[in-house]
């Protein structure tokens, strides 16, 4: 199988959006070299769904988040409701990732909807949106004898690609964490600290960490 770098789940942003074809070099050299099979840039629903596909094929998944949880809108965007229509509840139509998403929730509680909320069939405590879906894709990863790689509070700055500028070869993220004596992470509103979540420069509240994201070398 040809092997697959990025994939991209954010659905509002392109990828050739993301990052120009000029690139300009990082200020230093990396601080880790990371080689993986499958990139996955956001934890959200759709995220989290091929990485979980991905880890039980077999595959080594590093899994890339701008927040430090996994789920998206059903856990770091705090609206922790399942969206599905009544045809598809009828009819149990979801794929085998989200059934398990429902029944680990529904195990968790003891019901599906233990927020008894009227948007939804099921509502839930956000904290627990992630903890059920790292949950999920850890055991993925066992049952499939792939490995997953997670990397929250981190971006994608820029990206490496082929002569022709078809192919990306790799990617350079930057993860961050509170610097010493700053306050922990999620104090401040998002508008104020993501654009500094994407400069290379250590800052007053951040330190940053740079990532290097390549495919595994070919086997001989």
């Amino acid at each position: 199988m040809k092997q697959v770098l990025v994939s991209l789940t954010l659905s509002v942003i392109s990828l050739t959006s993301l990052t120009p074809i000029a690139l300009t070099a990082p200020p230093r050299t990396p601080d880790q070299m990371v080689d993986c099979e499958l990139l996955v840039v956001g934890g959200g629903l759709a995220g989290a769904a091929t990485a979980y596909e991905g880890l039980l094929a077999g595959r080594t998944v590093c899994l890339t988040e701008i927040t430090d949880w996994v789920g998206g809108q059903i856990s770091s965007q705090g609206t922790s409701a399942l969206d599905e229509r009544p045809t598809q509840r009828s009819r149990l139509f979801y794929s085998r990732g989200y059934l398990e998403l429902r029944e680990r929730i529904k195990r968790k509680y003891g019901e599906l909807n233990p927020g008894d909320c009227w948007v939804s069939e099921s509502c839930f405590l956000p904290k627990d949106a992630h903890n059920i879906l790292y949950d999920m894709l850890k055991d993925a990863a066992k049952r499939g004898k792939g490995t997953l790689k997670w990397f929250p509070s981190t971006v994608i700055k820029e990206l490496s690609y082929n002569a022709n500028g078809n192919v990306i070869e790799s990617a350079i993220a930057i993860q961050h964490k509170p610097a010493k004596n700053a306050p922990p992470l999620n104090t401040f509103p998002l508008s104020q600290t993501i654009e500094d979540w994407y400069q290379y420069q250590n800052s007053r509240y951040f330190d940053k960490t740079l990532i290097r994201f390549t495919p595994p070398l070919p086997t001989p």
